[in-house]
C-alpha cells in the first residue's frame, strides 16, 4: 500500500491541462481569418513537419507523464511495510553525563575500593539505561562542547556501549552545561513522545559555552519537557588530611533552579550507593504508562517516480538526438 507524505501537492496534477484549456487569443482569431496556404504547398508544410518532427502526439504525453512523475515525487510517495506497531512507551528522554576535568575524583567507591566518578556513573547509568526497555533514550556527553554520543532510539545496547566507551576530557576539560541542556532539549522536542525527560548528571558549575542553564529550563518548561538533575560529588575527600571539598565547583543552586522551573527534581548525590538510589527513584518516577503513537513502518519510495520522469525525458530528447546525428 502506498501512502503520500504530502498529498496536497497532487493538486497540482491537472495545471498542465487546465493550461491547455484558456480562451483563443486575439492572434488566434487573426490567424482563422488569413488566407488560406494553397493545397500543394500545405502538403509540403506538412511533410516537412513530419519529417522533422517525429510521433508528435506521444510527446506530448511524455511531456505530460513527466510532469505526473514529478508530482508524485513532490508528494513524497511511501510503501506501508505492515501494519502499525503500537509501541512499548510513548516515552523519550535524553541522558546527559558530564565528562569534564572533575570527573576525575576519586571520591567513590566501587566494588569496595576508590574510584574515579565517571567509572562509578557508567556502572550505574548503565544498568539504569538496560533496564529502560519500551522507552526511546539517547545519550548527550559534554565538556567544552556538548554532542550527541547516541541518538534517540530504542537501541538501549547502543546508548551503553556509547557511554561504556566515554572517557574524561574526551569532550573538553571545562563544563558547558546550558549548551548541553540545550541539545539535548532540541533533539526531544524533535520527538513525538508524549512524555520527555531530560536526565542532567555533573559535578560541576556552567563554566563554559554561550547557553544560560536557567533560560534553558524555562525553554524546557514551555516545551513540556522536564529535567531531573543530579549533582555529583563527596563534601569531603577521603584521605585529605584538612578535609578538601571535593565539591567546591558544584553549583548546588542552578541545578536546583533548572530541576524547579522544569518540573523535575534535583537529587544530590555523595557516593555510589546514593546514585543507585537516584537511580531507582528516577526509574519509579519514570515507570507510569504512557499512551504512545503507533508506530507505521514505511519506505521513502520518492525515488522512484523521479526515476520515470527521468525515463521519459530521454525519450522525449531522443528524436532530437537522431536528427542531429543526420548529415
Amino acid at each position: 500500500m502506498v501512502s503520500f507524505l504530502w498529498p496536497f501537492a497532487l493538486l497540482l496534477l491537472p495545471l498542465p491541462w487546465l493550461r491547455r484549456r484558456k480562451p483563443a487569443r486575439a492572434d488566434d482569431e487573426f490567424t482563422r481569418q488569413a488566407i488560406p496556404i494553397p493545397p500543394v504547398l500545405a502538403e509540403a508544410f506538412a511533410a516537412s513537419a513530419t519529417t522533422q518532427r517525429p510521433w508528435p502526439g506521444a510527446k506530448v504525453w511524455l511531456l505530460h507523464a513527466v510532469w505526473i512523475a514529478l508530482v508524485l515525487a513532490l508528494a513524497q510517495p511511501q510503501w506501508i511495510l505492515g501494519e502499525p506497531i503500537s509501541r512499548a512507551s510513548g516515552r523519550s528522554m535524553m541522558l546527559v553525563v558530564d565528562l569534564s576535568r572533575s570527573m576525575e575524583m576519586r571520591d567513590f567507591e566501587l566494588d569496595g575500593r576508590a574510584d574515579n566518578r565517571l567509572n562509578v556513573v557508567k556502572r550505574v547509568a548503565g544498568e539504569f539505561i538496560r533496564e529502560r526497555t519500551g522507552d526511546r533514550l539517547g545519550l548527550i556527553l559534554f565538556g567544552d562542547e556538548a554532542f550527541v554520543a547516541n541518538p534517540l532510539s530504542f537501541d538501549l545496547h547502543a546508548a551503553d556501549y556509547a557511554l561504556q566507551r566515554s572517557t574524561i576530557g574526551m569532550a573538553g576539560r571545562t563544563t558547558a552545561l546550558g549548551d548541553a541542556l540545550g541539545l539535548a532539549l532540541i533533539k526531544l522536542q524533535a520527538d513525538d513522545a508524549r512524555d520527555k525527560a531530560v536526565i542532567l548528571l555533573t559535578d560541576g558549575s556552567n563554566n563554559a559555552g554561550r547557553a544560560d542553564p536557567a533560560g534553558a529550563a524555562q525553554i524546557a518548561a514551555k516545551w513540556g519537557i522536564r529535567i531531573h538533575t543530579i549533582g555529583l560529588g563527596s563534601d569531603t575527600l577521603p584521605g585529605s588530611i584538612q578535609g578538601q571539598n571535593a565539591s567546591a565547583s558544584l553549583d548546588t543552586a542552578t541545578l536546583k533552579t533548572v530541576a524547579l522551573l522544569s518540573g523535575g527534581r534535583y537529587f544530590r548525590v555523595q557516593n555510589s550507593s546514593e546514585l543507585q538510589a537516584v537511580y531507582d527513584t528516577l526509574d519509579t518516577l519514570l515507570a507510569e504508562p504512557v499512551a504512545a503513537p503507533p508506530f507505521i513502518p514505511r519506505r521513502d519510495i520518492r525515488h522512484l517516480p523521479l526515476l520515470a520522469a527521468l525515463c521519459c525525458l530521454g525519450l522525449y530528447m531522443l528524436p532530437h538526438l537522431r536528427l542531429r546525428r543526420r548529415p
